[in-house]
């Protein structure tokens, strides 16, 4: 899988061979994973013991945060998660959803034109990033597959090091993929990706894979898919069976002695998905009864705090002005609108909370909005600062103007990247103010998420 992705930082969890608690194929997306011909491997199946250090078994009623991330969007760029992919991972209950005792993530096209990247195709992925990460081990999860042709589900694992370690240098782990563009629904694939500095320049993206099919569609029940992690070796199981081995002992691989989080999704299209009109009008769904994650006998894991004493947050100095909750480490507080939503996963400037919103359909840039009521006093000047980026190259709105007809506003267009920046507007309020007007955020005219911190609005003196 590719690996492009918004970020998520968390205080890191350690399981040992070293499980450290954290975030599949093919290039940067789930795994562009360019099959070899199949061959059984021998495998020495003696199995080692092992021991439950995590599992997330979905028996609630939603999916808990403090295990798992809800990556949203079309990836940086909206280029398709660095595969090319069709759709667009939401965090709606039509595409993710815990039910029953199982984790469901359904991809869907409820219209009669499924384009790429337009809105129509939805889907959903999580990850364990900075929240479950490990370095050897087992790692298993029971799945039913889905059987619509452009799907592409995945099981999988990057480094945690990913994005500040570029990819495939970070390595990434595929325990199980199944697409149906050179392959089909009666098998899987695992597969390895790294970077070997000791290939030709061009050529240092390196992997290995095998796949194992059946005489029957894997889509048709539950099947256990999983891996065995030493210094040394990767084995991968369906079923309890080997039939993946690979070495990783080598000097040109040292990726795979490091931390890697996980990862679930589904995507369609894309370099190994099929043609994206093929799950037209019928919903595909990736069901999860259970995931797994074992320390081994052999020694390695165990489940700890970082070492060290847990130093306390520092108070912000920061100064919000005349707002209140500018950098929403209250929670959402004063602001308004249907884009106000303070995100808990620490998306925020230095690891703190973050407005977090995610336009799904580009439409008038009010359609999405935050705001907060705040006395504007007419015939003066203002400084509205904030911090924002996104998931790509985008634009928003932002100002100030009045909470009442006729609007009246000054506003500027904002350029937002994948990295923070800081943005400072000297806005006038000449024709307008009253004690119902209001610092405003408009995001809905183009597709993307946009992340806000730390807003401060002061009024300048004469």
């Amino acid at each position: 899988m590719n690996k492009n992705r918004l970020s998520v930082f968390f205080p890191t969890l350690f399981v040992g061979f070293t499980i450290f608690v954290l975030s599949g194929c093919g290039g940067i997306g789930i795994g562009a994973d360019n099959d070899i011909d199949p061959v059984q491997v021998p495998v020495d199946d003696t199995t080692a013991q092992f021991k439950l250090v995590w599992s997330d078994e979905f028996d609630g009623n939603s999916l808990d945060d403090s295990k798992w991330n809800i990556e949203t969007g079309y990836g940086p760029n909206n280029a398709g998660w660095g595969n090319d992919e069709s759709q667009l991972y939401t965090d709606s209950s039509e595409n993710l959803k815990v039910d029953s005792g199982n984790l469901v993530v359904t991809a869907r096209c409820d219209t009669s034109v499924c384009e790429k990247r337009d809105g129509s195709i939805t889907s959903a992925k999580i990850n364990t990033k900075g929240k479950m990460e490990l370095k050897y081990g087992k790692v298993e999860a029971r799945i039913k597959l889905p059987s619509g042709r452009s799907t592409w589900p995945a099981f999988w694992m990057l480094g945690a090091g990913f994005p500040d370690v570029s990819w495939p240098q970070s390595g990434e782990i595929d325990i199980m993929e199944m697409h149906q563009q050179n392959s089909n629904i009666n098998t899987t694939h695992t597969t390895i990706h790294w970077f070997d500095e000791s290939k030709a320049v061009g050529d240092e993206w390196t992997f290995y894979t095998n796949r194992k099919q059946f005489d029957e569609p894997l889509t048709s029940d539950f099947h256990v898919f999983s891996i065995e992690w030493d210094e040394t070796n990767i084995i991968g199981k369906i079923d309890d069976v080997a039939f993946y081995s690979k070495s990783i002992n080598s000097a040109e691989m040292t990726e795979f002695q490091e931390p890697f989080y996980l990862i679930l999704n589904v995507a369609i299209d894309g370099t190994l998905g099929a043609a994206p009109n093929e799950i037209k009008t019928t919903p595909q769904d990736m069901i999860v009864d259970w995931v797994r994650v074992y320390e081994g006998s052999n020694g390695g894991a165990t489940v700890a705090t970082p070492a060290g004493p847990v130093t306390p947050p520092v108070a912000s100095s920061f100064d919000d002005g005349l707002l209140t909750d500018g950098d929403f480490e209250s929670g959402v507080g004063a602001w308004g609108g249907n884009a106000a939503n303070v995100s808990d996963e620490l998306l925020g400037v230095d690891g703190t909370k973050a407005n977090f919103a995610n336009v799904e359909v580009a439409g008038n840039p009010w359609d999405v909005n935050l705001s907060q009521v705040v006395e504007i006093v007419q015939n003066k000047t203002y400084t509205l600062t904030f911090k924002a980026k996104s998931d790509g190259t985008r634009q928003i709105i932002a100002g100030i103007g009045l909470d009442e007809e006729p609007y009246t506003n000054t506003v500027e267009v904002v350029d937002l990247t994948t990295e923070w920046k800081t943005y400072e507007l000297s806005l006038s309020s000449a024709s307008f103010g009253s004690s119902n007007s209001r610092v405003l955020f408009d995001m809905g005219a183009d597709i993307g998420q946009v992340i806000i911190d730390e807003v401060s609005l002061i009024q300048i003196d004469d």
